[in-house]
């Protein structure tokens, strides 16, 4: 359809999104011929738009070259309906986990390239770490940053390291691409990470994913060290996770 004030080319690509989402949803991915088809027109113009949308991470490509929703994809799905799932069903196992650590918990998610808090819970121990306190920190100096990023496509990693350089200082002295890699995949290995960020606070992430294995968030946890000794440390972990996994399980 086409009406007053449209851009046709816009159409074309908006159009031809939906089919390939629609395609992906199905378990697969959409030919450059399928594209074309289904929008109406000549594959030379469907490719120009497939490329445009590309490069601006709109798409991506599976298996056999097919086309796929691309990282930006995802990062507006977070921004909305899954932020809002994430805290309709995460709000309380935050508040339990804050419960039972006595620490200071935060669940975020990240849009447009940033992190976002979208729930904080506070421990009950008279002395704790206020988790705000860790906004003002370089994106990859954040754990939860870190666990979210582990979930990412290599495109959406590509993203982020455009938007916030690689993580230098802020994590491990990390100056390379390889090096960046490497840490992230034993985040996933782990299924949490931990850094001390100073010599008196300890913190630690798991990510939160979605029934597709997709990136939802990361539920963090904030403690002093005067009191949090590895054994501890290691409990505190083992419940993280388990958290994770309870939010993932109703996503």
């Amino acid at each position: 359809m086409s009406g007053s004030g449209m851009v046709a080319s816009v159409e074309k690509a908006l159009r031809a999104l939906d089919f390939i989402a629609g395609r992906f949803a199905d378990g697969h991915g959409a030919t450059l011929g399928e594209i074309a088809e289904h929008v109406g027109i000549k594959p030379t113009t469907a490719r120009n738009i497939l490329k445009t949308m590309e490069a601006c991470g709109y798409l991506s490509r599976g298996e056999g070259r097919t086309y796929c929703p691309g990282h930006r994809c995802a990062d507006l799905l977070r921004g909305g309906t899954v932020a809002a799932r994430l805290v309709d069903v995460g709000r309380e196992p935050l508040v339990e986990l804050a419960r039972s650590t006595g620490e200071s918990a935060v669940l975020t998610t990240l849009v447009s390239s940033r992190r976002h808090v979208l729930l904080r819970g506070e421990g009950g121990k008279v002395i704790r770490v206020d988790s705000s306190a860790a906004d003002t920190q370089p994106f990859f100096g954040l754990v939860t940053s870190r666990a979210m990023v582990a979930c990412l496509s290599p495109e959406g990693v590509d993203a982020m390291v455009a938007e916030h350089g690689l993580p230098g200082e802020a994590w491990d002295g990390i100056d390379d691409r390889q090096a960046l890699d490497a840490a992230l995949a034993d985040i996933r290995e782990r299924g949490c990470c931990e850094d001390m960020p100073s010599a008196e606070v300890g913190a630690m992430a798991a990510p939160v994913t979605d029934g597709r294995g997709l990136l939802a968030g990361a539920v963090g946890l904030y403690f002093p060290l005067f009191r949090c000794g590895a054994a501890v440390r290691k409990r505190f972990a083992a419940e993280l996770m388990q958290t994770a996994a309870a939010m993932t399980a109703h996503l």
